[in-house]
């Protein structure tokens, strides 16, 4: 019997959906972005509150943290079921509620909110293509909200898609080439990369900028996942190591170490918070509908009308009316549109594609040891 662990590990057990409070998490998270675009929306990024303590907005902490959690719970399955069951899970996350939006958003802006008619109108088709492809840019519908402090922008959230389908082709890479198996060779690869990250010019490269960050995020989930055996996670820890990340950050302002200690800390603060939650909130998390990618693909929008219509012109208003606009469009896209696209996923783990892929994973591991 192996010997009891003097700290608490992350277990079969936490990993079910009533096991965690991942659920409600991940709408924190989505409301975090909201809360930062209430003041960028409105011209006012600077007077973002979250500033004052972090060295950056926390709709990007949040986004960072959807990226954490993403590479958290994903890589199981990876490992499980091997790469094609996976990119088809993936697939079936993102991009169903994807292409919904893009046609739901389009006829309400075109026809509601813009001040080139619709017939006349081709920048949407842009909008349309680039985003439904999750390709970066097609954020724009000309004439769109023209009088907003931010006109024509219709939707500036979905840029991050295109880079969480990088970090899967990533991933999915890894577990092609039998890493997702190698944790060590993921960890030192993981810590090279950080190292390379922090000894670059953050513009040297300005199109990998972003990615660079969010890929670092990215695979801190993965690897938490990977070392979840050895890994203790508790929540006085995570409450040191937050404090600890907020000192450096004031202590090194500037530097690009002040963004890693807060995104680092964060990452591990939001794992061990998700799994040592009290009982009675990891039940109700369970239960809960999981309207987080509902209510990030569609807050931008309802935003950008909240302040149109003139419901939300104070960042606080804002918030509130985008979130409360966002929400029933969360709702349908969950029970109409992404819970059922969901529902396809197990018929694909069952295909002789994948149980040979994973007999494979599993071959490949069975030499080598994850100690």
């Amino acid at each position: 019997m192996e010997p009891k662990r003097p700290y608490p590990l992350v277990s079969a057990a936490d990993m079910r959906p009533d096991g965690n409070i991942f659920n409600v998490l991940r709408l924190i998270l989505a409301s975090a972005v909201i809360f930062s675009h209430s003041y960028a929306l409105m011209g006012m990024r600077e007077a973002d509150p979250s500033l004052a303590v972090l060295p950056f907005p926390v709709s990007r902490l949040a986004v960072l943290l959807f990226f954490t959690l993403s590479g958290f719970l994903v890589v199981p399955g990876l490992k499980r079921r091997g790469v094609r069951s996976f990119a088809v899970a993936r697939a079936l996350r993102l991009l169903p509620g994807l292409w919904v939006m893009l046609i739901v958003t389009s006829a309400i802006i075109l026809w509601g909110f813009s001040d080139v008619p619709p017939q006349a109108n081709r920048s949407w088709w842009g909008y349309m293509l680039r985003n439904a492809f999750v390709q970066t840019g097609g954020y724009f519908i000309d004439g769109a909200f023209s009088t907003n402090p931010e006109p024509n922008l219709v939707n500036g959230s979905l840029w991050t898609i295109s880079r969480e389908v990088q970090c899967y082709a990533a991933l999915a890479l890894t577990g092609a080439l039998g890493w997702v198996h190698r944790r060590r060779l993921l960890l030192a690869l993981w810590l090279g990369g950080i190292a390379v990250h922090m000894a670059l010019p953050q513009d040297m490269f300005p199109v990998l900028g972003e990615l660079r960050w969010l890929s670092i995020s990215f695979f801190a989930g993965v690897l938490m996942a990977l070392w979840q055996d050895r890994l203790p996670m508790s929540a006085a820890l995570a409450v040191i190591l937050l404090a600890a990340a907020l000192g450096l950050s004031a202590r090194f302002a500037g530097t690009g170490f002040d963004q890693l200690a807060v995104a680092l800390a964060g990452a591990y603060a939001l794992i061990a918070f998700g799994v040592r939650a009290p009982a009675v909130l990891k039940a109700l998390s369970g239960r809960l509908p999981d309207y987080s990618y509902g209510v990030y693909i569609y807050a931008f929008p309802a935003q950008q009308v909240a302040i149109a219509t003139g419901i939300g012109m104070t960042a606080a208003g804002n918030m509130a009316a985008g979130f409360a606009l966002a929400l029933p469009f969360a709702m349908a896209s969950w029970h109409l549109v992404e819970k059922p696209a969901l529902a396809y996923k197990a018929s694909f783990a069952r295909r002789k594609g994948d149980d040979l892929q994973a007999a494979l994973n599993q071959a490949a591991a069975a030499p080598k040891s994850q100690a």
